[in-house]
């Protein structure tokens, strides 16, 4: 009855979503970031639940915490899909008031946001370069102690799982790495449009991607190496967009590849001993593990992971070490595994967005973050709209479904979000010097820009 619960109950609750999800879409004629949170929180917490619960109850999971999945009963089956049932309409109400507090705090209502992002694609080019030359020798920089580019892959798995013996006094230039990823990404969104591309542009792609499957490869990443390559096939498909017909097909389409390039990922990177449907349940299982083992701990952390979460942009060894900031995911793997990453575990549990809210404050957490979350959507798909280049606005934004909003549904920690997507951060600020320079420089030379 348990598995019969958990099977039905989910694909309900995702078909009932799918629904609203093409409404929306045909209303609107295009997904915008509230309907790819939808889609995400639908799938894996919906089917995505059913047949890990499945998989668990019938012996077919080889996750290590099998014996904490099988506590579910109809209860708590019911408690986690009316759960996700407030989240929907949380994020959903935070996206509808959006506008409102748009215009309390008159966001956005300035046309002095020049940028470089509405100058020629040329420019666009020396950019993506010189953050490719960044990403180059920042990350040359922190191997060094490892032995160089080759040295560090043998030294990948100790580092990922905590348990490195080797001290590193530049261990924060590693994220800096990643900025190869928006390097490249902005090379494709040139391609794309090709009128703008040149020998550069094509030069520049393949080294910033051939670069960038290095870093993610030294990572040990399956997910990130997997929603990298990605990116390029949902951005060609957000580009080449015509019809609602032909959109739903490439999304199909998209969907299979995503599955093929886990499964190919998991090939290279981790263990493929247990057949696809062990590697998946494997893959699926921590979030509903996190939650059947929080759902009973009413110690909450009262949105003490939002307040601090901006502070996570500076290096490890202030939060961490300064501050004695614990992240929401190092809370977790202590809830659930008894001991933090490195005292005893040679890993970390990441913590899902349901778990996050609940820890903040059970079911109100709950409520409360998704509203924020709604807001934040909004924010991020005004923003986005502000791209002149469609070719760039294509692959940018096929990079914040995936690694905001897709990737936040499992892996919600405020740290990991900001270091998931620190490329983007750092090229928003690249953006705004380059425009603010190219606004001074207009109105030195007495353009008038109105406001």
């Amino acid at each position: 009855m348990v598995v019969f619960t958990a099977m039905v109950g989910g694909l309900l609750f995702s078909v009932l979503v799918y629904a609203l999800v093409f409404y929306l879409l045909h209303k609107r004629r295009k997904l915008k970031l509230l309907e790819w949170f939808l889609l995400s929180v639908a799938t894996f917490n919906g089917i995505g639940f059913g047949f890990v619960i499945w998989a668990t109850f019938n012996g077919r999971n080889p996750f290590f915490g099998t014996q904490k999945l099988m506590q579910f009963d109809i209860y708590t089956i019911s408690t986690f899909l009316l759960s996700n049932i407030v989240l929907i309409g949380s994020v959903i109400i935070g996206w509808c008031l959006a506008p409102s507090f748009k215009e309390i705090f008159k966001l956005g209502s300035s046309k002095r946001a020049v940028s470089i992002l509405s100058q020629k694609n040329k420019k666009i080019n020396y950019v993506a370069c010189f953050i490719l030359l960044v990403a180059i020798i920042s990350y040359w920089l922190y191997v060094k102690p490892y032995g160089g580019f080759v040295g560090l892959l043998d030294h990948s798995r100790a580092i990922r799982a905590g348990v490195s013996t080797i001290r590193n006094p530049l261990s924060f230039l590693k994220i800096f790495g990643s900025l190869s990823f928006l390097s490249s990404f902005l090379f494709f969104g040139i391609l794309l449009e090709k009128k703008h591309s040149n020998k550069l542009t094509y030069i520049g792609f393949i080294i910033s991607l051939l670069f960038s499957i290095y870093v993610l490869y030294s990572w040990m990443g399956r997910s990130s190496l997997a929603v990298y390559l990605l990116t390029f096939i949902l951005g060609y498909i957000i580009y080449n967009y015509t019809s609602v017909i032909s959109f739903l097909k490439r999304v199909m389409f998209f969907v299979i590849s995503g599955f093929f390039l886990v499964t190919i990922t998991d090939v290279v990177l981790g263990d493929s001993k247990y057949g696809f449907v062990g590697m998946m349940s494997k893959e699926l299982s921590f979030p509903f593990m996190s939650y059947i083992t929080q759902i009973s701990n009413s110690d909450y952390r009262w949105f003490q992971d939002l307040i601090v979460a901006p502070l996570y942009l500076l290096p490890k060894s202030i939060w961490a070490n300064m501050l004695n900031i614990e992240t929401a995911t190092s809370y977790n793997t202590l809830i659930v595994a008894g001991a933090r990453k490195g005292e005893g575990v040679s890993g970390s549990l990441p913590i899902d967005f349901i778990t996050l809210g609940h820890i903040q404050a059970s079911i109100f957490g709950i409520l409360v973050i998704g509203v924020l979350w709604g807001l934040f959507l909004h924010a991020i798909e005004d923003l986005l709209s502000k791209f002149k280049s469609h070719g760039l606005y294509a692959i940018v934004y096929a990079n914040v479904v995936l690694n905001v909003v897709v990737l936040n549904t499992l892996y919600a920690d405020p740290n990991h979000l900001l270091s998931r997507n620190f490329p983007l951060i750092v090229g928003a600020l690249i953006f705004w010097f380059f425009g603010k320079f190219t606004l001074n420089k207009r109105q030195s030379q007495g353009v008038s820009i109105n406001a």
